[in-house]
């Protein structure tokens, strides 16, 4: 069986574009050991079919998993980075944890996760909730937290409450925003509506 080739090997070989005319090479040694030249570009051979598929088939699913992998966390309307509330989650451990526990649950200071907290500063703007850490917290120091540090912190609490991460920073330009998730329920809130 015969089929049209758009270069011969020789040919081919003349060319200066190495990534190509070791692709050629390939597909044409492959080709040849089943008796037949043919151009990778232009028609494939019976044989070349599986291995077209399953490049094909990776091909879909790493573009289908990649985006879902490396932006699943960011949306464009979202409240942080996820690198400012990683940043504010060591600023909390250093700063507010001794207080409202590691995990947020609260000790001697109120729980800043889960229903009470939602309950308290859900559906007023960022700036009523930033303008009492700023001017309250740490208890034993209030007002010492410099503001980035402050914003970094807020954005941990609000990541740890189901608010969705975003491509900017949390900041003062976010103080009109109201805490609210509109559908950004975590699970454990779903289950209990």
């Amino acid at each position: 069986m015969s089929t049209r080739s758009c270069l011969t090997p020789e040919a081919f070989q003349a060319t200066p574009s190495a990534p190509f005319r070791d692709l050629h090479a390939h597909a044409s040694a492959s080709s040849a050991a089943a008796g037949n030249i043919d151009c990778p570009f232009t028609r494939r051979t019976r044989s070349d079919r599986p291995n077209c598929l399953m490049l094909g088939l990776i091909a879909i699913v790493v573009m289908a998993l990649g985006p879902t992998t490396l932006f699943a966390a960011a949306t464009p309307n979202g409240w942080y980075t996820p690198a400012q509330a990683t940043r504010g989650h060591q600023f909390f451990n250093n700063q507010c944890a001794q207080c409202h526990r590691p995990d947020l649950t609260g000790a001697a200071g109120p729980a800043l996760v889960g229903p009470t907290f939602l309950a308290k500063w859900g559906n007023q703007p960022l700036s009523a909730l930033y303008t009492f850490e700023h001017q309250k917290m740490p208890a034993v120091n209030p007002g010492s937290v410099p503001p980035d540090q402050m914003w970094a912190i807020t954005a941990y609490i609000l990541q740890k409450n189901g608010f969705p991460a975003g491509s900017a920073e949390l900041g003062a330009s976010d103080g009109n925003r109201v805490l609210a998730k509109s559908g950004n329920a975590q699970p454990s809130e779903r289950a209990q509506r």
